[in-house]
């Protein structure tokens, strides 16, 4: 039987959204190798466009939740999609690096607000019991991402040039803006976000300690994946179809992660799925050197590293809204502010080990930093549970 929750089309466009934004934001990275040919730079300075996307978006999350806390989010949302849709479209005529960095810092804008502000919307939209489940659907639209969006935009990008890739992502924004703002409902206004609602998150330790999970854990997951593209170049230099089929297989599983997540919710409960979810990807990057060099080991190696890291997000989010609901759109803007800078912080440190380290040794790297965000969610997961027995019910609201 099929839940309620898949069937409900306002959720539907609100994961459209996050499919656009999400292709938006992961597709650079696919297309790094054609990007550093094309305007004459290295693979690390390519790099610098995922990285100074994401440190836009440290700044704009927090920023634009505060600045806007009088929106419609029905409003909010569909000029989020516009300025997506706006960003891509001048990519496609940059003629300089610089042009090209600019335009991603226009779209970074999109990124850091339209995913925390969808998330924090659900309380307007489904029952408390039902936020869970509806927060892994929402970012079911990361996970097509990867497994439509991006390998598309790769393959695209491959046959017929980066800038037609740039180009479609833009049109295609366009058109997931007009079915948001025809389908959500007028007048959603979320709790106002004000210097007190920051001020509660910060002397929240349990809050405190899952933000910084999910900085840790970004950063080890984009030490690697930002530079899956040359990574995979490095391992396998004579098949330039192999990186497509990789990232596809890398979406069927993020897509395979968020439906499981959704559908085991209520059976494992929430804080086991973080520990395996966690844990997967941790395995992975540790056997990468070891197995990568096989190729059928590494489909299997890009499948579960896909199964564990793309609904990590989601699975945070979650845990912050179940913490506190009446703090979470300030919390999740928080949490979205870590995951951007761990993507900027993981991106730099690849790009500075990159000519240090060979390629294929590279994600061990990422097995330190994620290791250390599963001990740091370890302690959240304790803290959570001092805030839930020594906070009434009330005082989790803002």
């Amino acid at each position: 039987m099929i839940s309620p929750i898949f069937k409900d089309l306002r959720l539907g466009v609100l994961s459209a959204g996050n499919f656009m934004i999400g292709t938006s934001m992961f597709v650079i990275g696919g297309l790094l190798n054609q990007l550093a040919e094309a305007f004459q730079v290295s693979i690390a300075k390519a790099g610098y466009l995922i990285a100074a996307f994401a440190l836009t978006s440290v700044v704009a999350a927090p920023l634009f939740a505060t600045l806007s806390a009088r929106f419609d989010r029905r409003k909010l949302l569909t000029l989020m999609l516009l300025i997506c849709a706006l960003a891509n479209g001048l990519a496609y005529f940059a003629q300089t690096y610089e042009q090209l960095l600019a335009t991603r810092l226009v779209a970074a804008i999109s990124s850091a607000v339209f995913t925390p502000q969808a998330a924090a919307v659900l309380g307007l939209l489904v029952t408390p019991a039902q936020r869970t489940q509806a927060t892994s659907a929402i970012m079911l639209g990361w996970s097509l991402a990867a497994v439509l969006g991006v390998p598309l935009g790769v393959w695209v990008g491959a046959h017929f040039g980066w800038r037609t890739t740039m180009g479609l992502i833009g049109l295609s924004s366009l058109v997931v803006a007009a079915a948001l703002w025809l389908i959500l409902p007028r007048g959603l206004h979320v709790p106002r976000i004000n210097l007190q609602s920051w001020m509660r998150v910060l002397r929240t330790p349990a809050l405190l300690l899952l933000i910084g999970t999910s900085l840790i854990f970004a950063s080890g997951h984009h030490s690697v994946f930002s530079y899956i593209a040359p990574i995979i170049a490095a391992i396998q230099p004579d098949d330039p179809a192999l990186l497509s089929s990789l990232l596809l297989t890398y979406g069927v599983a993020a897509v395979l992660s968020n439906v499981l997540a959704v559908i085991l919710m209520n059976r494992l409960g929430l804080e086991s799925m973080v520990r395996i979810w966690g844990l997967i990807p941790l395995a992975v990057l540790l056997l990468w050197p070891l197995l990568s060099q096989n190729l059928t080991a590494l489909y299997l190696l890009i499948f579960f590293w896909g199964v564990g890291a793309a609904g990590f997000n989601g699975l945070q989010q979650a845990r912050l809204a179940s913490v506190a609901p009446g703090l979470a759109a300030a919390s999740i803007a928080l949490n979205s502010s870590a995951f951007y800078l761990g993507q900027s912080s993981g991106t730099l440190l690849g790009g500075a080990l990159w000519d240090v380290v060979s390629a294929q040794y590279l994600p061990w790297l990422g097995v330190a930093l994620i290791g250390l965000a599963m001990l740091l969610s370890r302690q959240a997961r304790h803290a959570v549970r001092r805030h839930q027995t020594s906070e009434p019910a009330g005082d989790t609201e803002a």
